[in-house]
């Protein structure tokens, strides 16, 4: 955790690396990005967790972005690992669906997320030994590094 608050902290610190050819446009890129994320909220419980995620991701058609996130979410007693595939409207919103694995067991994960910009709500089920787990809260996302391309530039 020290280790993810700690690259979180320098992404933030530091100027965010872009890659731009000269004429994005005429790239046969379509344009990625890496993105670090945090997030704050409660479960159906009203017991607290927080989550730290890496995206990973690609232009599929201005604004549409495809990607994979990979996350670990930490509550008072407990923690999982967690992998989406989702796809999402450039600062917008978006759904996903993945996978949680706890203490080696593999259970379904489902999101959707909006808001404007880097700040968004974030709303997820996890069926979670047969019990639907509602999580909603606060999501913070901070580009990393961005690639531009032929669909995915300024």
């Amino acid at each position: 955790m020290k280790k993810l608050l700690l690259l979180l902290f320098f992404s933030i610190s530091f100027a965010i690396i872009v890659i731009a050819p000269d004429t994005p446009t005429e790239s046969d890129f379509p344009g990625a990005y890496i993105s670090l994320g945090v997030q704050f909220g409660k479960d159906n419980n009203a017991i607290k967790f927080r989550s730290y995620q890496i995206n990973l991701g690609t232009s599929i058609g201005n604004p549409l972005l495809v990607g994979i996130t990979f996350g670990k979410r930490y509550y008072n007693n407990r923690s999982y690992n967690y992998l989406d595939i989702q796809g999402n409207i450039m600062f917008i919103c978006g759904a996903g669906i993945g996978i949680v694995n706890q203490n080696n067991e593999i259970y379904i994960r489902k999101k959707i997320f909006g808001g404007l910009g880097p700040v968004m709500y974030s709303k997820d089920w996890l069926n979670y030994k047969n019990i639907i787990e509602n999580n909603s809260g606060l999501m913070l996302a901070f580009p990393a590094f961005t690639v531009f391309g032929n669909t995915f530039h300024p």
